[in-house]
């Protein structure tokens, strides 16, 4: 799958600063990473993180999509996985929404339902 927007090279944490180190090349359209090597260029695969930033109730804002580095590894960009799809429990819960329950095959989140009882 692929997102089209502006790719905010922000960094991980506030200690870290991505412009340091990134270089980008406006010609072949890619950012070198100085420390590792490690090349991004347009249309590479990459992994990330996708995640819902809340706004809160009382922000008058939406809420926002983060969508963040995992592989390749650059130093202070990427972020940890969260774990495999394997790893992902039967049933999480989401702010805002309650608790979920992921299926195996495709891993999509369904809310739970309270089953009825039948009567006899």
């Amino acid at each position: 799958f692929g997102i089209e927007g502006i790719v905010h090279a922000k960094a991980a944490s506030s200690e870290d600063d991505a412009a340091e180190f990134l270089t980008y090349d406006a010609i072949a359209n890619t950012l070198l990473c100085e420390t590792t090597g490690e090349k991004i260029s347009i249309f590479k695969k990459v992994i990330v993180r996708v995640q819902v930033e809340e706004a809160g109730h009382e922000a008058a804002q939406r809420s926002k999509l983060v969508v963040r580095l995992v592989e390749p590894v650059v130093p202070g960009l990427s972020v940890k996985s969260l774990g495999k799809v394997d790893e992902v429990p039967a049933v999480v819960e989401i702010p805002g929404v309650g608790k979920v329950k992921t299926t195996s095959s495709d891993r999509v989140a369904t809310p739970v339902t309270k089953k009825a009882k039948s009567k006899k």
